[in-house]
């Protein structure tokens, strides 16, 4: 966890010094045929996540969410996507 301590002279919000970003490992896992990965993200909403397909070989999950007024879960995380994969046709729910 990081924290730097800080205001903005401009205004009255936190400014990106003051703000505390807690790192995690979400629990994830492919199925047994390997045509899904679950990653267990619970009170993350939608537009907090993102998929990207790095190089046709990996699929990187990443998120961020507000805990409270200047604290944050952040995580990032690459998986190898197996040899068949269709990276055309990932999605996320």
């Amino acid at each position: 966890m990081a924290q730097i301590s800080g205001r903005s002279p401009f205004d009255n919000k936190p400014s990106l010094g003051s703000l505390v970003f807690e790192e995690f490992v979400p629990p994830s896992a492919w199925t047994d045929d390997s045509t899904c990965l679950l990653v267990d993200l619970p009170g993350f909403k939608r537009q907090e996540l993102k998929l990207q397909v790095d190089n046709q070989t990996h699929l990187v999950v990443s998120g961020q969410r507000q805990v409270r007024e200047n604290k944050y879960k952040r995580f990032d995380q690459r998986f190898e996507l197996p040899k068949n994969a269709d990276t055309e046709k990932i999605t996320g729910e």
